[in-house]
């Protein structure tokens, strides 16, 4: 991608040369010429998105490797070995993917929202004439007209305007409009500089214009932002621990499996090698059935939903479900300032006197300048006449407008003449001036100062301590207008700029779009969570680092979209960990920085209410937007926040750790028991004459050890587990595999022996004794795998997990010991089993709980 000084080069040539060089003139060009270029350039559109129907967007959802693995398993399962397996496994694949589908299918394409914001048509000089003609069809070489409310339907050049100002904070991010000129802007400048550009999208807010069209469509700032939204949304963190934890998984279970149909096709007994291969093929297949993690996705997807239901009660939306793992594991928070952290509205939060204090009579001024004015009304009058509403329009109240004034660029000030009501006619009447502008356009005038309302020589001294008081209001982030009087004792029907002289300066106004209120204690608590905040802004720097201090942002570093452009990825990678404010960054740029810091494997949100924080909202693992944001901005991002407190996100942030937390548990319990199970299948099938479980008696284990797993999204989770990221750790759940897994083998190899070496049970008896002890000791083990504490002392389960784990264990026992038992091949177990089965339960627990705190000890599990 080019860099600034190459993007916007066109920008810095004089207009006539533009002109000239795209063989336009005054009168525009003919059609003939438009439809030549409309065949070179392409129609001025934006990019369209190709939709797919809802049946094949439906289907896509099945392309994930563990789903299609279960697929395979269960049709493999229907036919050759047990039908009800088959029909559970598909089951569970199509209760994960429809509640999924369902979380997920009111999302709209970004896209779509973007093009529809545009209007149909543009006001266009062609052939010397002015006509209204279809969006689509303009053209490089365009002359069009701008005027207050359009929006602009191309990238442009200025050619002439008057009083012209522009909002472009759809691409650039600044919160207030930005005055426009014809002038050439100056080599190299950034977006935010080029005083002479309009871009496509923009809107006018005051004045009017002649510009020529320099770029149309796609190759727009805004057709580029729409392109980049048509592309597919990149990998998150979520899907790629997810994708990396069902391949290990399969790995493991596809090397068994074969290893399994060896040793049973050609080690075990039977009546023919065919008998033989087929009970070794059932067998292998049970197994694969047995230790595929087919509860993964229902479990996944149940925690994530019941994450949304809760994240709904506190007024949080969630659009996709991964992106409350997302939440939970983000590591840094990227937040665009302007509505985010603050009001997005311009407040007045000054109003000192030339000596630095607050002064009541400044204010008072101020109100009657805002209120009288008939000409463009910007967002700083509106923050006047709101900051004191009441008592302004008290005071108003008691004053008539003689004259006004009107603003022009080349003085940037503007003034009104009032005088009290019923006294026009008196012949001593005194009328009143209140000048109001730029600093640079209203101090020299003046020759007296006002504090409190007593008037002061204005010599060079106080000139040059309003300019300090000026220099440093501005160096906070204000944005600073100034203001004067002058008693105006002939008072006539008109004035003119000639009388705008021998003004008392009368202070400064100071204005800010303040913070929210929520803002500063809502960031110490993310930053308490672990979580790095850093700001990607459209404004300048002087402002974002006023609001990163106003709301206790500790700043590293600040760099400016300018600087971004010059350096490359690799170098990014650095800037991105050493600096916390990003200022006057493009939307490509904030997608820039958002993957750099991926690059460095960080878990990044990003929060974003306009279109200029599209891009980064849709490439962030997750992104939160609010509800007042453009619908752009909310169709690309993950959750969108209802509340204006900001509390709700670390509340958001807490919730998605809880989920998070809970989904590890279950990939915790079901690597450890499947791969403790690996062990155990082989080594029975090696030194037993016999099946150790027949298909169906495994299958059952398997459901029933499922259906244990089911309560764990409502488990309750310990406080140190939402202090820090949860961040996806394949090696520490391969820790967990290595270490607890094998425990389980230990103590299944512990019951082989007593059953068949030492009571020397039948098959039957053998098969009851090992699916019990395999299923109180998998069932049971939960709750010293599901935290790091002291079970059930120092951390309770929920009342679910309880209920449910104890009715699985009350329906094995029934199962085993009742008369149904002989329709799974089960026969009676003696007495003298249970009590060592009591003791090699208990030994399991105790032995897996001092090994999990060895390992938490070690630093190879958290």
């Amino acid at each position: 991608m080019p860099n600034n000084s190459e993007m916007f080069d066109d920008w810095s040539k004089p207009v006539d040369t533009l002109v000239k060089g795209l063989g336009s003139d005054k009168n525009g060009l003919n059609e003939e010429e438009v439809g030549k270029r409309l065949q070179k350039y392409g129609p001025n559109e934006l990019a369209v998105k190709k939709k797919r129907n809802i049946v094949l967007r439906y289907l896509s959802y099945f392309v994930n490797p563990l789903i299609v693995f279960l697929i395979i398993i269960g049709v493999l399962s229907y036919y050759l070995s047990s039908a009800i397996s088959g029909e559970l496994i598909f089951a569970m694949v199509m209760i994960s993917v429809s509640l999924t589908f369902y979380e997920e299918y009111n999302a709209q394409d970004a896209a779509d929202k973007l093009r529809k914001m545009i209007r149909n048509t543009a006001t266009v000089v062609r052939e010397g004439k002015e006509k209204e003609v279809p969006l689509k069809s303009l053209v490089p070489g365009d002359i069009v007209r701008l005027s207050a409310g359009d929006l602009v339907p191309a990238d442009c050049a200025i050619i002439s305007c008057k009083d012209f100002f522009v909002n472009q904070a759809s691409l650039t991010g600044e919160s207030l409009p930005v005055e426009k000129t014809n002038e050439a802007s100056k080599k190299g400048s950034g977006i935010t500089d080029l005083g002479n550009a309009v871009f496509f999208g923009s809107s006018v807010v005051s004045g009017s214009a002649t510009a020529l069209v320099l770029r149309t469509g796609l190759n727009t700032q805004f057709g580029e932002l729409s392109t980049r939204l048509t592309q597919a949304a990149p990998e998150t963190a979520f899907d790629r621990g997810i994708k990396d934890y069902s391949m290990l998984m399969l790995k493991f279970i596809f090397a068994l499996v074969v290893v399994l149909f060896v040793i049973n096709a050609v080690f075990k007994t039977a009546d023919s090698m065919e008998a033989r291969f087929i009970n070794a093929f059932l067998f292998s297949l049970a197994v694969a059935v047995g230790l595929t993690p087919e509860m993964l996705p229902v479990i996944v997807t149940a925690n994530l939903s019941q994450g949304a239901k809760k994240m709904a009660k506190k007024d949080v939306i969630v659009k996709r479900l991964s992106s409350i793992q997302n939440l939970g594991a983000m590591d840094v928070l990227c937040t665009d300032k302007t509505g985010t952290l603050t009001e997005d509205r311009i407040a007045l939060v000054r109003h000192i006197n030339a000596d630095g204090e607050e002064d009541e009579v400044t204010l008072q001024l101020a109100y009657l300048n805002s209120l009288h004015q008939t000409g463009l009304k910007n967002p700083l009058d509106k923050a006047i006449m709101d900051h004191d509403a009441e008592n302004g329009a008290k005071e108003a109240a008691e004053y008539e407008k003689l004259d006004e004034i009107p603003f022009d660029f080349s003085r940037r000030r503007m003034s009104v003449v009032v005088m009290e009501k019923g006294k026009a006619a008196k012949k001593n009447a005194v009328a009143l001036l209140l000048t109001k502008g730029a600093p640079e356009g209203v101090l020299p005038l003046c020759t007296h100062h006002s504090t409190h309302g007593i008037q002061h020589p204005f010599d060079a001294d106080d000139l040059k301590g309003a300019n300090e008081i000026y220099r440093k209001l501005s160096s906070e982030g204000y944005r600073v207008l100034a203001l004067a009087s002058r008693k105006m004792k002939d008072h006539r029907a008109s004035y003119s700029v000639a009388d705008e002289k021998d003004l008392t300066f009368e202070g400064f106004l100071a204005f800010l779009d303040p913070p929210k209120e929520s803002a500063r204690e809502s960031l110490a608590e993310l930053m308490k969570r672990g979580i790095e905040v850093k700001i990607l802004s459209g404004d300048n720097e002087l402002v974002n680092m006023k609001i990163a201090a106003d709301v206790g942002l500790p700043v590293k570093g600040i760099i400016t979209g300018e600087e971004l452009e010059k350096v490359s990825d690799e170098a990014l990678k650095v800037l991105v960990e050493n600096n916390t404010v990003f200022a006057r960054v493009l939307p490509a740029q904030k997608e820039r920085i958002i993957l750099a810091l991926q690059r460095n494997k960080h878990v990044v949100g990003f929060m974003g209410d306009g279109i200029n924080d599209s891009l980064a909202l849709r490439t962030a693992d997750v992104g939160i937007s609010v509800d007042t944001a453009v619908d752009v901005a909310k169709e690309s991002a993950d959750i969108i926040l209802l509340r204006k407190s900001l509390h709700v996100l670390y509340e958001g942030v807490d919730e998605g750790r809880r989920t998070f937390a809970n989904t590890m548990k279950y990939l915790r319990m079901g690597s450890s028991s499947n791969f403790g199970n690996m062990f155990s299948v082989l080594g029975a099938s090696i030194f037993l004459p016999f099946l150790p479980m027949k298909p169906i008696q495994l299958l059952f284990n398997n459901f029933l050890y499922d259906f244990a797993n089911i309560s764990v999204p409502s488990d309750n989770v310990d406080n140190e587990a939402l202090k820090k990221p949860a961040k996806w750790d394949l090696e520490n759940v391969k820790n967990f595999m290595l270490y607890i897994g094998p425990l389980s083998s230990i103590f299944d190899y512990l019951t082989y022996f007593t059953l068949y070496f030492v009571l020397a049970v039948p098959e039957g008896v053998f098969q009851a004794g090992w699916f019990i002890e395999s299923i109180m000791t998998q069932t049971l083990i939960i709750y010293v795998i599901r935290t790091n504490r002291v079970p059930f002392i120092e951390s309770m389960p929920s009342k679910q997990l309880i209920i449910t784990s104890t009715a699985i264990l009350l329906i094995a026992l029934f199962v085993v010991l009742g008369p149904v038992g002989q329709y799974f091949g089960f026969a009676a177990l003696p007495a003298i089993f249970w009590p060592i089965l009591v003791v090699f339960i208990a030994a399991y627990l105790v032995l897996t709980y001092f090994v999990k705190k060895w390992l938490l000890d070690k630093k190879m599990i958290n």
